[in-house]
């Protein structure tokens, strides 16, 4: 049942990452995204928490600032958003090679979460799947449980 090939939506690695820093999500919070109303009822509260904690902007699309939380989260995206969380600094002396498909944007974030121990399945496609999504959230636990996160 676990599929560690299949892939990860968005809103789903979102409630993932803040249930693995142990972050609580207001239940009734709406996000600031203009498809707020796609976003599930139960991802909602994680969303807006997530984009409070300024770990996710979305993007403008068609003129509105939306979270497409149905699709796919790219490796790139969940980089982000992880190194974010865990106020990662970059290092440009960490050479990361990226794989086809993967947004140089986050390039820094990628070399940060490298420096910190995680490995994000280098050669992989820009899709993250269940199974780097593990190997980032267990990374995310231990340094929760050690007490290494601001909340």
């Amino acid at each position: 049942y676990f599929y560690p090939e299949r892939g990860v939506t968005r809103s789903e690695f979102t409630v993932m990452l803040m249930n693995a820093a142990g972050i609580e999500a207001d239940g009734e919070a709406k996000t600031v995204f203009a498809d707020d109303a796609e976003i599930s009822v139960s991802a909602r509260p994680y969303v807006a928490k997530a984009h409070e904690l300024g770990l996710t902007d979305g993007w403008i699309e068609n003129g509105r600032q939306v979270f497409d939380g149905n699709e796919e989260i790219s490796l790139s995206e969940a980089a982000r958003m992880t190194a974010r969380l865990l106020g990662l600094e970059y290092d440009s002396a960490i050479a990361v090679s990226l794989s086809p498909g993967e947004a140089n944007w986050a390039r820094r974030e990628i070399a940060a979460l490298a420096r910190a121990g995680f490995l994000l399945g280098e050669g992989k496609s820009s899709a993250l799947d269940r199974a780097a999504a593990a190997e980032i959230l267990c990374g995310v636990m231990k340094i929760a449980e050690a007490g290494g996160l601001e909340k």
